[in-house]
Protein backbone atom coordinates (compact mmCIF):
# COMPACT_ATOMS: atom_id res chain seq x y z
CA UNK A 1 0.00 0.00 0.00
CA UNK A 2 0.94 3.41 -1.03
CA UNK A 3 2.29 5.74 2.41
CA UNK A 4 1.61 9.84 1.84
CA UNK A 5 5.12 10.18 1.58
CA UNK A 6 5.44 7.81 -1.71
CA UNK A 7 2.19 9.87 -3.88
CA UNK A 8 4.20 11.84 -5.71
CA UNK A 9 7.22 9.90 -6.74
CA UNK A 10 4.90 7.12 -7.53
CA UNK A 11 2.61 9.37 -9.41
CA UNK A 12 6.16 10.78 -11.81
CA UNK A 13 7.21 7.58 -12.16
CA UNK A 14 3.69 6.44 -14.07
CA UNK A 15 3.25 9.89 -15.70
CA UNK A 16 7.50 9.19 -17.18
CA UNK A 17 6.19 5.50 -18.27
CA UNK A 18 3.22 6.96 -20.50
CA UNK A 19 3.93 5.73 -24.27
CA UNK A 20 3.72 9.50 -25.49
CA UNK A 21 5.69 11.51 -23.33
CA UNK A 22 5.27 14.41 -26.27
CA UNK A 23 2.68 16.94 -24.43
CA UNK A 24 4.70 16.69 -21.63
CA UNK A 25 7.46 19.74 -21.07
CA UNK A 26 8.01 19.85 -17.42
CA UNK A 27 6.79 17.51 -14.28
CA UNK A 28 8.62 18.04 -11.04
CA UNK A 29 7.30 17.07 -7.26
CA UNK A 30 6.97 19.90 -4.99
CA UNK A 31 5.96 18.12 -1.87
CA UNK A 32 5.70 14.60 -0.69
CA UNK A 33 1.96 14.71 -2.11
CA UNK A 34 1.93 17.49 -4.76
CA UNK A 35 3.47 17.49 -8.82
CA UNK A 36 4.20 20.37 -10.83
CA UNK A 37 3.31 19.16 -14.49
CA UNK A 38 3.69 21.28 -17.78
CA UNK A 39 2.12 20.32 -20.68
CA UNK A 40 1.90 21.58 -24.38
CA UNK A 41 -1.51 21.91 -25.89
CA UNK A 42 -1.67 23.65 -29.61
CA UNK A 43 0.38 27.15 -29.40
CA UNK A 44 -0.29 27.00 -25.37
CA UNK A 45 1.62 25.60 -22.55
CA UNK A 46 -0.83 24.32 -19.43
CA UNK A 47 0.70 24.61 -15.88
CA UNK A 48 -1.05 22.26 -13.32
CA UNK A 49 -1.07 21.88 -9.63
CA UNK A 50 -1.71 18.25 -8.74
CA UNK A 51 -3.08 18.09 -4.97
CA UNK A 52 -2.82 14.64 -3.58
CA UNK A 53 -5.51 13.20 -1.11
CA UNK A 54 -5.66 9.45 0.75
CA UNK A 55 -8.82 7.94 0.05
CA UNK A 56 -9.47 6.57 3.40
CA UNK A 57 -11.27 3.15 5.07
CA UNK A 58 -14.80 2.38 4.81
CA UNK A 59 -17.17 4.86 6.80
CA UNK A 60 -19.44 3.49 9.38
CA UNK A 61 -22.96 3.88 7.71
CA UNK A 62 -22.33 2.54 3.88
CA UNK A 63 -19.40 0.35 3.53
CA UNK A 64 -19.14 1.57 -0.26
CA UNK A 65 -18.12 4.83 0.58
CA UNK A 66 -14.41 6.42 1.09
CA UNK A 67 -13.74 9.12 2.88
CA UNK A 68 -11.08 11.78 1.07
CA UNK A 69 -9.76 14.55 3.29
CA UNK A 70 -9.75 17.58 1.46
CA UNK A 71 -7.96 20.09 4.25
CA UNK A 72 -6.32 22.30 2.45
CA UNK A 73 -8.29 25.27 0.83
CA UNK A 74 -7.84 28.93 -0.21
CA UNK A 75 -9.63 29.49 3.07
CA UNK A 76 -7.12 28.16 4.86
CA UNK A 77 -3.19 27.78 4.07
CA UNK A 78 -3.11 26.94 0.48
CA UNK A 79 -1.92 29.83 -1.59
CA UNK A 80 -3.15 30.14 -5.16
CA UNK A 81 0.01 29.45 -7.65
CA UNK A 82 -0.04 32.06 -10.51
CA UNK A 83 -0.22 30.47 -13.78
CA UNK A 84 -1.69 27.01 -12.58
CA UNK A 85 -4.45 25.67 -12.05
CA UNK A 86 -5.06 23.60 -8.79
CA UNK A 87 -5.94 19.60 -9.69
CA UNK A 88 -7.04 17.40 -6.78
CA UNK A 89 -6.81 13.84 -6.95
CA UNK A 90 -7.57 11.04 -4.46
CA UNK A 91 -5.10 7.74 -4.04
CA UNK A 92 -6.52 4.63 -4.08
CA UNK A 93 -3.30 3.38 -2.18
CA UNK A 94 -3.65 -0.27 -2.71
CA UNK A 95 -5.05 -0.77 -6.48
CA UNK A 96 -3.18 2.41 -7.29
CA UNK A 97 -5.81 4.12 -9.21
CA UNK A 98 -7.00 7.88 -9.14
CA UNK A 99 -9.91 9.91 -8.34
CA UNK A 100 -10.29 13.50 -9.38
CA UNK A 101 -12.53 15.81 -7.40
CA UNK A 102 -13.69 19.03 -8.33
CA UNK A 103 -11.63 21.51 -7.38
CA UNK A 104 -13.83 24.08 -7.05
CA UNK A 105 -14.32 22.50 -3.17
CA UNK A 106 -10.80 24.51 -2.32
CA UNK A 107 -12.65 27.46 -2.29
CA UNK A 108 -15.14 26.18 0.34
CA UNK A 109 -14.03 24.60 3.75
CA UNK A 110 -15.18 27.60 5.98
CA UNK A 111 -13.24 28.60 8.95
CA UNK A 112 -12.44 24.69 9.59
CA UNK A 113 -10.50 24.64 5.90
CA UNK A 114 -12.27 21.16 5.46
CA UNK A 115 -13.81 20.22 2.39
CA UNK A 116 -13.86 16.96 2.11
CA UNK A 117 -16.10 14.31 0.28
CA UNK A 118 -17.14 10.95 -0.38
CA UNK A 119 -15.80 8.97 -3.50
CA UNK A 120 -16.91 4.97 -3.67
CA UNK A 121 -15.45 2.08 -3.73
CA UNK A 122 -18.07 0.15 -6.77
CA UNK A 123 -16.82 3.11 -8.99
CA UNK A 124 -12.69 2.23 -9.24
CA UNK A 125 -14.66 -1.50 -10.45
CA UNK A 126 -15.88 0.32 -13.61
CA UNK A 127 -12.50 1.87 -15.18
CA UNK A 128 -11.54 -1.45 -15.96
CA UNK A 129 -12.82 -1.53 -19.50
CA UNK A 130 -12.66 2.51 -20.69
CA UNK A 131 -9.84 3.15 -18.29
CA UNK A 132 -12.20 5.78 -16.52
CA UNK A 133 -15.61 6.09 -15.43
CA UNK A 134 -17.08 9.63 -14.46
CA UNK A 135 -19.99 8.82 -11.62
CA UNK A 136 -22.53 12.12 -10.75
CA UNK A 137 -22.72 12.31 -6.53
CA UNK A 138 -25.36 14.83 -4.79
CA UNK A 139 -23.63 17.46 -3.45
CA UNK A 140 -24.83 20.79 -0.87
CA UNK A 141 -22.05 22.76 -2.98
CA UNK A 142 -22.95 22.64 -6.45
CA UNK A 143 -26.06 22.21 -8.53
CA UNK A 144 -23.79 19.11 -10.12
CA UNK A 145 -20.51 17.83 -9.23
CA UNK A 146 -19.03 14.61 -11.20
CA UNK A 147 -15.96 12.78 -9.72
CA UNK A 148 -13.96 10.69 -12.23
CA UNK A 149 -12.18 7.50 -11.87
CA UNK A 150 -9.24 6.77 -13.65
CA UNK A 151 -6.19 4.47 -14.67
CA UNK A 152 -2.86 6.28 -14.24
CA UNK A 153 -2.72 6.38 -18.02
CA UNK A 154 -5.56 8.38 -17.90
CA UNK A 155 -4.24 11.71 -16.64
CA UNK A 156 -2.91 13.31 -19.39
CA UNK A 157 -6.81 13.47 -20.64
CA UNK A 158 -7.99 14.09 -17.40
CA UNK A 159 -5.43 16.90 -17.15
CA UNK A 160 -6.52 18.23 -20.29
CA UNK A 161 -10.75 18.02 -19.81
CA UNK A 162 -11.32 18.13 -16.20
CA UNK A 163 -13.25 21.07 -16.11
CA UNK A 164 -15.92 19.35 -19.01
CA UNK A 165 -15.54 15.91 -16.85
CA UNK A 166 -16.40 17.72 -13.66
CA UNK A 167 -19.38 19.49 -15.10
CA UNK A 168 -20.82 16.91 -17.23
CA UNK A 169 -18.99 13.54 -16.83
CA UNK A 170 -18.59 13.74 -20.62
CA UNK A 171 -14.86 13.21 -22.03
CA UNK A 172 -14.41 14.05 -25.99
CA UNK A 173 -11.71 12.15 -27.69
CA UNK A 174 -8.45 12.98 -29.09
CA UNK A 175 -10.21 13.09 -32.96
CA UNK A 176 -12.09 16.20 -32.28
CA UNK A 177 -9.73 19.39 -32.44
CA UNK A 178 -10.62 22.73 -32.93
CA UNK A 179 -8.51 25.90 -33.65
CA UNK A 180 -8.25 28.91 -30.80
CA UNK A 181 -9.92 31.53 -33.50
CA UNK A 182 -12.69 29.00 -33.76
CA UNK A 183 -13.42 29.18 -29.95
CA UNK A 184 -12.96 32.97 -29.90
CA UNK A 185 -15.54 33.35 -33.11
CA UNK A 186 -18.15 30.73 -31.73
CA UNK A 187 -20.71 33.71 -30.59
CA UNK A 188 -19.65 35.56 -33.88
CA UNK A 189 -20.50 32.59 -36.10
CA UNK A 190 -24.11 32.25 -34.26
CA UNK A 191 -24.66 35.28 -34.48
CA UNK A 192 -23.39 36.19 -38.39
CA UNK A 193 -22.91 32.92 -39.82
CA UNK A 194 -19.95 31.19 -41.33
CA UNK A 195 -18.81 28.05 -43.85
CA UNK A 196 -16.88 26.86 -41.48
CA UNK A 197 -16.78 23.30 -40.99
CA UNK A 198 -17.15 21.19 -37.97
CA UNK A 199 -18.02 17.57 -37.13
CA UNK A 200 -20.39 16.69 -34.55
CA UNK A 201 -17.48 15.91 -32.19
CA UNK A 202 -16.19 19.18 -32.62
CA UNK A 203 -19.10 21.31 -32.13
CA UNK A 204 -19.50 19.95 -28.74
CA UNK A 205 -15.80 20.27 -27.98
CA UNK A 206 -16.28 23.86 -29.29
CA UNK A 207 -19.15 24.48 -26.71
CA UNK A 208 -17.28 22.80 -24.00
CA UNK A 209 -13.84 24.63 -24.24
CA UNK A 210 -15.96 28.00 -24.29
CA UNK A 211 -17.45 27.07 -21.08
CA UNK A 212 -14.33 25.95 -20.27
CA UNK A 213 -12.30 28.92 -20.80
CA UNK A 214 -14.92 31.55 -19.66
CA UNK A 215 -14.92 29.31 -16.00
CA UNK A 216 -11.13 29.74 -15.81
CA UNK A 217 -10.99 33.39 -16.85
CA UNK A 218 -13.53 33.45 -14.13
CA UNK A 219 -11.64 31.32 -11.27
CA UNK A 220 -9.01 33.86 -11.92
CA UNK A 221 -10.93 36.65 -11.17
CA UNK A 222 -12.76 35.27 -7.81
CA UNK A 223 -9.56 34.87 -6.65
CA UNK A 224 -7.96 38.58 -7.44
CA UNK A 225 -11.10 39.69 -6.28
CA UNK A 226 -10.58 38.00 -2.69
CA UNK A 227 -6.48 38.54 -2.45
CA UNK A 228 -7.52 42.39 -3.13
CA UNK A 229 -9.83 42.34 0.04
CA UNK A 230 -7.71 40.65 2.07
CA UNK A 231 -4.72 42.79 1.17
CA UNK A 232 -7.03 45.70 1.64
CA UNK A 233 -7.15 44.21 5.24
CA UNK A 234 -10.98 43.60 4.80
CA UNK A 235 -10.88 39.71 5.46
CA UNK A 236 -14.37 39.84 6.09
CA UNK A 237 -15.33 40.92 3.04
CA UNK A 238 -12.83 38.86 1.43
CA UNK A 239 -14.86 35.78 2.51
CA UNK A 240 -18.00 37.14 1.26
CA UNK A 241 -16.86 37.15 -2.26
CA UNK A 242 -19.84 35.24 -4.30
CA UNK A 243 -18.59 32.98 -7.77
CA UNK A 244 -22.00 33.55 -8.45
CA UNK A 245 -22.35 32.23 -11.70
CA UNK A 246 -21.40 28.71 -10.66
CA UNK A 247 -25.13 28.42 -9.15
CA UNK A 248 -27.45 31.45 -10.87
CA UNK A 249 -25.93 31.79 -14.37
CA UNK A 250 -28.74 34.17 -15.70
CA UNK A 251 -28.10 37.07 -13.44
CA UNK A 252 -26.11 38.92 -15.32
CA UNK A 253 -23.34 39.32 -13.83
CA UNK A 254 -20.76 36.98 -13.23
CA UNK A 255 -18.96 37.25 -9.41
CA UNK A 256 -20.56 39.28 -6.72
CA UNK A 257 -17.64 41.49 -4.74
CA UNK A 258 -17.16 44.59 -2.62
CA UNK A 259 -14.89 48.05 -3.13
CA UNK A 260 -12.51 49.00 -0.92
CA UNK A 261 -15.10 50.91 1.21
CA UNK A 262 -17.41 47.47 1.89
CA UNK A 263 -19.59 48.37 -0.90
CA UNK A 264 -21.33 45.72 -3.04
CA UNK A 265 -19.66 45.68 -6.74
CA UNK A 266 -20.92 43.42 -9.46
CA UNK A 267 -18.42 41.46 -12.63
CA UNK A 268 -19.10 40.36 -15.74
CA UNK A 269 -16.12 38.11 -16.60
CA UNK A 270 -15.22 38.26 -20.37
CA UNK A 271 -12.09 36.00 -21.61
CA UNK A 272 -9.79 34.50 -24.44
CA UNK A 273 -6.94 32.30 -25.08
CA UNK A 274 -5.91 35.24 -27.26
CA UNK A 275 -5.88 39.10 -26.61
CA UNK A 276 -9.53 40.10 -25.78
CA UNK A 277 -10.73 43.62 -27.76
CA UNK A 278 -14.26 42.66 -28.18
CA UNK A 279 -17.06 40.48 -26.65
CA UNK A 280 -20.75 39.73 -27.08
CA UNK A 281 -22.75 41.84 -24.12
CA UNK A 282 -26.40 40.27 -24.12
CA UNK A 283 -29.39 42.04 -23.40
CA UNK A 284 -29.54 40.32 -19.51
CA UNK A 285 -25.98 41.76 -18.82
CA UNK A 286 -26.94 44.93 -20.40
CA UNK A 287 -29.97 45.65 -18.53
CA UNK A 288 -28.14 44.61 -15.44
CA UNK A 289 -25.47 47.20 -15.85
CA UNK A 290 -27.69 49.60 -16.45
CA UNK A 291 -29.41 49.10 -13.07
CA UNK A 292 -26.30 48.97 -11.35
CA UNK A 293 -24.23 51.27 -13.33
CA UNK A 294 -21.24 52.50 -11.34
CA UNK A 295 -21.42 49.44 -8.82
CA UNK A 296 -21.13 47.20 -12.43
CA UNK A 297 -18.23 46.34 -14.26
CA UNK A 298 -16.53 44.18 -16.84
CA UNK A 299 -13.06 42.44 -16.04
CA UNK A 300 -11.33 41.26 -19.55
CA UNK A 301 -9.32 38.48 -19.26
CA UNK A 302 -6.80 37.99 -22.11
CA UNK A 303 -4.78 35.34 -22.58
CA UNK A 304 -5.98 32.91 -19.82
CA UNK A 305 -4.07 30.02 -20.55
CA UNK A 306 -0.54 31.96 -20.66
CA UNK A 307 0.53 35.03 -18.81
CA UNK A 308 -3.05 36.31 -18.14
CA UNK A 309 -3.96 40.08 -17.97
CA UNK A 310 -6.91 41.95 -17.11
CA UNK A 311 -8.63 45.39 -18.03
CA UNK A 312 -11.68 46.48 -16.21
CA UNK A 313 -14.31 48.72 -17.50
CA UNK A 314 -16.25 50.02 -15.05
CA UNK A 315 -19.96 51.23 -15.90
CA UNK A 316 -19.68 49.75 -19.35
CA UNK A 317 -23.30 51.71 -19.93
CA UNK A 318 -21.97 54.95 -19.04
CA UNK A 319 -18.61 54.12 -21.28
CA UNK A 320 -20.91 53.17 -24.26
CA UNK A 321 -22.57 56.58 -24.40
CA UNK A 322 -19.55 58.44 -24.17
CA UNK A 323 -17.72 56.18 -27.06
CA UNK A 324 -14.92 54.37 -24.92
CA UNK A 325 -17.15 51.78 -25.82
CA UNK A 326 -18.77 51.10 -29.26
CA UNK A 327 -21.89 48.10 -29.31
CA UNK A 328 -22.95 46.92 -32.75
CA UNK A 329 -25.95 44.90 -32.80
CA UNK A 330 -25.26 41.37 -34.31
CA UNK A 331 -28.58 39.75 -33.34
CA UNK A 332 -32.54 40.40 -32.67
CA UNK A 333 -34.95 38.58 -31.21
CA UNK A 334 -37.98 37.73 -32.75
CA UNK A 335 -41.61 37.34 -30.94
CA UNK A 336 -44.13 35.40 -32.01
CA UNK A 337 -47.20 37.88 -31.56
CA UNK A 338 -50.13 35.49 -32.13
Amino acid sequence: MLKTSQYADWLIQEINSLSDQSSISNCEKTAANRILITIKAGKHSLRFRILLFAVGKAYRTNPHERRVEITSTYEGNLEPLGGSADVVLGVEREKRLLVGIDPRRLHHGGSTHNASTFVYRPSFAKISTTGWFSHEVKTQLFDQEYQLYFKPDFLINYLLQQDTLHSTGLFIGKSAKIHDQDIDSIDHYLATGSNTELSYDQQVLLALKKMQIGRAGEELVFRREKKKLKKLGLKKYAQMVEWTSQKTPFVGYDISSFNQKGKLELIEVKTSVNKLNKFYFTANEYKTASKYNDKYSIVCVSNVFEVPKFRILRNPIAQIASGELQLSEETSVVRIMS
